[in-house]
């Protein structure tokens, strides 16, 4: 890319403002994210998609919900101003974006507001050309939707996907990545805890570390009453044998330097006094039970041409223009959100709708892309966007979200199924912003230094990056921390860095949440202080580091840590300064 970059002081003000909102300011002026669902038509039918599914005898339902085809280039150009602020443009929604007519088109406008671009693919479009553009263009990342170590493995689950076809496509542009000795794309697989795949992940993980995959993200199989198929091959975690595959396909990871991220663990986990269908059954969408039919996986394929689809009369059809959140007023729109307290709510607040702006296909806008719904705080086709990033629905939102109560009308399956961000990555985001801006125009991006507290977990491989948790923090405020540290099954060691700069330090008080919600005092120990007054250590390093004791090593939740931290002021007091311990990658 190399060229000129025009719109560097746009992305420090989105920055900025961010930063200010983590410190008690105002909400964030514009999206440091932008979703555009560039199409919401599908070549493919997988067996787990409520929408495409050819098990599903419901889905003309699904698919008549909305209107379909590709999103039109009006939408894109009502969003210009805040693409120009962006850091990441997600060019994805509910369809596979590269079968649009002019996807390269698409992702060469979206680079031209420097941000990066990423999607999630099926992986059955990867050829050689769209790899040496991909390539060529700096896309920050693309995501193969891909489970099984086998063909018949892939092949019976992701109807109409050719298990060779897709392979041959990730050994390409990795081929075409190391030619270049280009570190972009980054090539991630977003892969699904199927029983059978579980069962074979670590030999899965060591397949995907030859084609050149840099990443692998686990996830758990979400069930839907109008697929039952499906209700015997979801995966739970339990300790005694996923749990052991699980370690195995990390390890094999860690070796073979893949970063292996396991969101499936924290939403299926078996504990010590729960039933696996209890479990299990919390994978399942609404209230139905879960279906006690088991079918050979090598009758998927057969069995989805047997079903005939329901089909819908003319009147359930897309509504032309849905209402949304603009539509209403202050006193309506709470009864539109269906906002209410929520018992059991996420402990970190959801911070989705302060940081990204979905555009579907027809236009409508959401707060994040994790719930499939019609519920929309605006539409571009009507309202102007930087109106609706600011307007009555947003806002909205965000207040109920910062006082404990969420709107039920979007974030309802979110909340119950776990699937939302489990912490607030921004500082993750910049830093990965600033690498590929460095690359893309060979320059710095301009930012402050931003100040954060990061714990690292060592469950075997001794403490790494890659295993580490990170929150921002306000240098001179007392201020709690949360590290979810569900996703690791196990912990041997835990060691607390409370600020990326020589400061002076004070641990108000710490507890470890363990599997059965019971709290645990912890005891810290500062490791390299260069004084101890009380309570209160000095580092004159910028890698201030604590010893953790007291935590469950099997089933730790959540750690939780009050501290006051204060940045030297005198830069010149160390040596070290500057030297900030880098985040880890970019996850999602």
């Amino acid at each position: 890319m190399n060229r000129i970059p025009a719109f560097a002081h746009h992305k420090q003000e989105t920055v900025q403002s961010f930063r200010e909102f983590l410190s008690g300011g105002p909400f964030p002026a514009y999206p440091l994210e932008i979703f555009l669902e560039i199409s919401n038509i599908c070549n493919m039918k997988c067996a787990m998609c409520s929408v495409f599914s050819e098990l599903n005898p419901k889905r003309l339902f699904a698919l008549k919900s909305s209107d379909r085809g590709f999103l039109p280039d009006r939408h894109l150009e009502k969003l210009d101003n805040l693409l120009s602020h962006a850091l990441l443009v997600h060019c994805f929604g509910y369809g596979e974006p590269t079968i649009h007519p002019r996807f390269a088109e698409i992702l060469d406008f979206a680079l031209k507001k420097e941000v990066m671009v990423d999607f999630f693919t099926n992986g059955m479009n990867l050829t050689e050309e769209l790899c040496r553009f991909l390539v060529d263009r700096n896309i920050f990342r693309v995501t193969v939707s891909f489970s099984g170590a086998s063909q018949d493995d892939y092949e019976n689950m992701y109807l109409d996907g050719k298990y060779d076809k897709v392979l041959a496509g990730i050994e390409r542009l990795a081929r075409l990545k190391a030619e270049r000795g280009n570190p972009y794309p980054t090539i991630e697989i977003n892969s699904i805890a199927f029983q059978h795949h579980i069962d074979r992940l670590p030999s899965f993980v060591e397949q995907m570390a030859a084609l050149g995959v840099n990443a692998i993200n686990l996830k758990p199989l979400h069930l839907s009453a109008a697929i039952p198929e499906l209700h015997r091959y979801a995966a739970v975690m339990r300790p005694w044998h996923e749990g052991k595959l699980l370690a195995e396909a990390k390890q094999k990871a860690e070796q073979l330097g893949v970063r292996f991220v396991d969101e499936f663990s924290n939403v299926a986990s078996v504990g010590p006094t729960q039933d696996e269908e209890e479990v299990r059954g919390r994978l399942l969408a609404g209230t139905d039970e879960l279906s006690k039919t088991e079918i050979p996986l090598t009758e998927f394929k057969t069995r989805a041409k047997s079903i005939e689809p329901l089909v819908p009369s003319k009147s359930d059809g897309a509504t032309a223009e849905r209402e949304t959140a603009m539509d209403h007023t202050p006193e309506t729109v709470r009864s539109f959100l269906r906002i209410k307290p929520l018992a059991g709510a996420p402990e970190e607040m959801c911070y989705e709708p302060f940081k990204t702006f979905y555009v579907n296909q027809q236009g409508g806008v959401r707060p994040c892309c994790f719930g499939f719904t019609h519920t929309h705080l605006g539409n571009l086709d009507r309202h102007p966007a930087k109106r609706i990033w600011s307007g009555l629905g947003f806002n909205t939102v965000r207040r109920a979200i910062r006082n404990g109560r969420y709107p039920m009308s979007i974030c309802r399956s979110c909340l119950k199924h776990k699937s939302y961000p489990k912490q607030n990555n921004f500082l993750g985001l910049v830093d990965a912003y600033a690498a590929w801006y460095r690359h893309s125009f060979d320059a710095t991006f301009p930012q402050e230094p931003s100040e954060f507290a990061q714990l690292f977990v060592d469950t075997g491989a001794s403490f790494n990056e890659r295993e580490s948790l990170i929150q921002p923090i306000v240098p001179g405020l007392p201020q709690r921390i949360e590290f979810d540290t569900s996703l690791f099954p196990e912990i041997r060691a835990l060691r607390f860095d409370p600020i990326n700069v020589p400061g002076q330090v004070t641990i108000v008080n710490a507890t470890a949440v363990g599997p059965e919600n019971e709290e645990s005092i912890l005891a810290l120990e500062p490791l390299n202080a260069a004084r101890i007054d009380g309570s209160e250590a000095r580092f004159d390093t910028a890698d201030p580091q604590f010893s953790v004791a007291g935590f469950p090593r099997r089933g730790c939740r959540k750690i939780r840590i009050t501290i006051r931290a204060q940045a030297l002021d005198n830069a010149n007091e160390s040596e070290d300064r500057g030297v900030a311990v880098q985040p880890p990658a970019l996850r999602y």
